[in-house]
């Protein structure tokens, strides 16, 4: 049987006052979703466990059928992977982003340095942290820090959950954390009179003016997929953090030369042709969440629609036997621009699915579909042996 898993991550999201209080979802014209979801069964799904932040890359694990409590992984182990570098078990490696602080707020997250930019500022940072034995890396257009000690209790959140909070009350807490603070301090002195950033100022620019420390957890020790469910898998992505994701699985890597859903579904349909289980990450829904760009979801949405979910569907209908998965792992607010810890869609359709509901691919026919899956983890079993 040829499966295919989808993950249109972000698409979920809550009523936006310019599209009229619909949700993006709702807003947007999606001819292929809808079809799935009245043809097979939708739903919602959680891949957090209860009490636990929304992010991102627990739930993606989640989503591969990885209890996040049984195989906590750090963030900064994802980027590790998608790179490919060689990190010692014992590093517990951190994140490294750079924002953009006014008035102690937490203005912007710098994503958009260049190359160069980000090697220079790297540069000025190993200097600061050479005495101490911290050593900054490129990793996949991100930063990793290594050299800090004793970080099993720290509790340092993402940046995307500080947006336009006060940096004070989000710094790291924990064992460890004032180590992490002092270093930002004295790396806040070195990065606000960089030559970069007084470049970036002058080109009205977002100056990456302090450092942001987070991501920390253990090394991962996680079972193979293919081992677990005897199935051999490819998984397509262009973003570090699914690239990575998929590595720690031990899933085959196909990298797109861009994240255009064209590309993407080019790729899934190559892959159809040698393998029986093909899993795509889309996150250009996600990526206009997170820049607060309304009708650019809208729009991401749609295309994903059209050029992704369509052309692979209309591929595995060639098939006598076959499954597709539409499976966002977390829903993003493109109005607060951040992740939200509400439950998100779930549509399972294929030649074994039926269902006699007249439903449309959006959160409220999710809300009261026939799927309802709490723990995330379950759902790759589910998708894959039931």
């Amino acid at each position: 049987m040829k499966r295919v898993m989808i993950i249109p991550e972000g698409v979920v999201d809550g009523p936006v006052e310019a599209l009229r209080e619909r949700t993006p979802l709702a807003a947007a014209r999606t001819p292929a979703l809808d079809d799935l979801a009245r043809r097979g069964r939708i739903g919602v799904a959680n891949y957090v466990p209860p009490r636990e932040p929304a992010r991102p890359h627990t739930a993606l694990l989640s989503a591969l059928g990885y209890d996040p409590r049984e195989y906590p992984v750090g963030r900064a182990w994802l980027q590790i992977a998608a790179a490919g570098a060689d990190v010692p078990a014992d590093a517990w490696p951190l994140m490294a982003d750079f924002v953009t602080v006014s008035h102690d707020r937490v203005r912007e997250i710098v994503r958009d340095l260049r190359s160069a930019e980000l090697s220079a500022l790297l540069d000025a940072l190993n200097e600061l942290g050479a005495e101490r034995g911290v050593r900054f890396q490129e990793m996949e257009g991100r930063a990793v820090v290594t050299g800090f000690a004793d970080l099993l209790r720290l509790r340092a959140m993402p940046p995307d959950e500080a947006l336009d909070q006060r940096s004070s009350r989000c710094a790291p807490r924990g064992a460890g954390a004032r180590t992490l603070r002092q270093f930002a301090s004295r790396a806040a002195a070195v990065l606000m009179s960089h030559d970069i950033n007084a470049v970036r100022r002058d080109l009205g620019e977002n100056p990456a003016d302090q450092l942001w420390l987070w991501g920390s957890g253990p090394a991962p020790r996680m079972p193979a997929l293919g081992e677990r469910w005897d199935v051999g898998a490819v998984g397509i992505a262009v973003d570090p953090m699914a690239l990575g994701a998929f590595r720690l699985a031990g899933i085959d890597v196909v990298e797109p030369n861009d994240n255009q859903p064209t590309s993407l579904a080019h790729a899934a349909i190559d892959a159809l042709h040698s393998c029986h289980l093909v899993i795509v990450y889309a996150d250009a829904a996600q990526l206009a969440s997170l820049a607060g760009d309304v009708f650019g979801k809208v729009a991401a949405i749609e295309a994903i629609d059209a050029e992704l979910i369509a052309p692979v569907r209309r591929r595995l209908a060639e098939e006598s036997q076959w499954r597709m998965l539409i499976a966002p792992t977390i829903a993003a607010e493109v109005e607060l621009r951040c992740y939200s810890s509400e439950s998100t869609i779930v549509c399972l359709a294929g030649h074994d699915i039926e269902s006699s509901r007249e439903a449309a691919f959006d959160e409220d026919h999710a809300e009261v579909g026939e799927m309802d899956i709490e723990r995330g983890w379950e759902l790759m079993e589910h998708f894959l042996l039931r």
